[in-house]
């Protein structure tokens, strides 16, 4: 089952909508910015694997948004860098 607020992956817990499935797709899906629920983008290989690494699926991203979040690891150190492009 795609869609269980019982196994909702989104981290945002502060969300309005955290475990309000039918809610949370109607505001997903009627966003340019931020199409897909948490559970579209965890479903395909599940929320442990997130590696983008294909040249034009990483271009089609930072075409849809105004910041990416690049999460990197250096010996065991995981940090997050907010890039702003324009």
């Amino acid at each position: 089952m795609l869609y269980d607020p019982q196994n909702c992956p989104c981290l945002n817990v502060d969300c309005d909508l955290y475990m309000n499935c039918e809610e949370c797709i109607n505001r997903h899906h009627s966003s340019r910015k931020y199409p897909l629920t948490a559970c579209e983008i965890c479903k395909p290989e599940g929320c442990e694997k997130r590696e983008v690494s294909n040249r034009e699926e990483l271009l089609e991203i930072m075409r849809r948004c105004d910041v990416c979040r690049l999460a990197l690891n250096n010996e065991g150190y995981p940090y997050i860098v907010p890039v702003n492009y324009s």
